[in-house]
């Protein structure tokens, strides 16, 4: 799909946000600039989190949100400044990718971390959805945008991304 302004993002983040469940994990993906920050921002707003934040947690690494919504934390962490799994460890992030059932996590660049990405990716015992975006050839203001699924986001995608 292709959307090329702020309300088609914030538009199929709010589609999208109805689909999700306590426990799933979002894996945000693309080129630096490509616009995950600022899908985990409209993902956030649909769910009714505090923007106590503004933009990535690139430095902190990890933002908490409480919202209104059936979720007790919503933790979106970024890992583009980790090295190695074991700064992801001593972060303490390594827990919130693979466990905490209770908390959805929304994390950009984890396919810096191939091993631990196949690793998640091939669990059957948690969802995750991975949102790639990538930037539209000739056009700077335009995304698109796939996601894939370890569930039956088909059916699902195409009333989204209508």
């Amino acid at each position: 799909m292709r959307v090329c302004d702020k309300e088609q993002l914030f538009a199929l983040a709010e589609k999208l946000a109805r689909e999700l469940e306590a426990g799933d994990r979002v894996f945000l993906e693309g080129e630096l600039g490509a616009g995950k920050s600022t899908f985990a921002q409209a993902l956030l707003a649909a769910l009714g989190a505090t923007p106590d934040y503004q933009g990535s947690p690139t430095f902190s690494l990890v933002h908490d949100y409480r919202s209104e919504s059936k979720f007790e934390l919503i933790r979106h962490m970024d890992l583009y400044r980790l090295k190695s799994e074991s700064d992801l460890e001593m972060a303490g992030l390594l827990e919130d990718l693979s466990g905490r059932q209770t908390v959805l996590v929304l994390c950009e660049w984890l396919s810096q971390f191939p091993d631990l990405e196949k690793a998640l990716m091939f669990r059957t015992d948690a969802r995750w959805i991975r949102v790639e975006l990538a930037f539209v050839p000739g056009n700077l203001h335009c995304r698109s945008i796939e996601l894939s699924a370890n569930f039956d986001l088909k059916g699902r995608w195409d009333a989204i991304s209508k």
